[in-house]
């Protein structure tokens, strides 16, 4: 019985390990690739480069704020399969390089966001570390996104 009771977790762990978690890895930092690691400090980052909002605080101010650039730092089949209405699509990998050419303006509020929160925080500091201004990053990405998603297909239909 006790053996019986212990087989979810043990083939649990095991999934884990072969899918590549590594929750039981001590080397699971090296296994992030490298556009994917979060940039631990800069020059041109001042105490607070963004600031970080729950999706339902998100869906608040892209309500309120009908200038506010949102940008899906998913690749792209991934925002084409379903985004947040109005959203464009940036991948992280091509953040720094085409930023500035999306958005000039380092003033403009910029609402990042991903599938779970991890790649829109990398991208929220490089945009911070390129000196935009007010960049918000959406915590627990369109995993916890309670509001409207649409297909590229469905918008371009709009």
């Amino acid at each position: 019985m006790y053996i019986k009771n212990l087989a979810p977790f043990v083939i649990a762990a095991g999934m884990m390990t072969i899918s590549g978690c590594g929750m039981f890895s001590s080397e699971g930092k090296d296994m992030v690739p490298a556009e994917y690691t979060l940039i631990e400090s800069s020059e041109n980052f001042e105490a607070e480069p963004y600031i970080t909002v729950p999706p339902a605080e998100a869906m608040e101010i892209i309500k309120d704020n009908q200038s506010i650039v949102i940008v899906d730092v998913r690749p792209q089949e991934k925002f084409d399969a379903g985004h947040i209405p109005g959203a464009i699509n940036i991948p992280v990998t091509e953040i720094v390089d085409k930023a500035e050419s999306v958005f000039p303006d380092k003033n403009a509020d910029i609402l990042v966001y991903c599938g779970t929160g991890d790649k829109s925080q990398v991208a929220a500091i490089r945009l911070a570390d390129m000196g935009y201004e007010h960049v918000i990053e959406m915590t627990g990405g369109l995993e916890f996104w309670k509001g409207d998603l649409v297909t590229t297909e469905e918008e371009s239909n709009e």
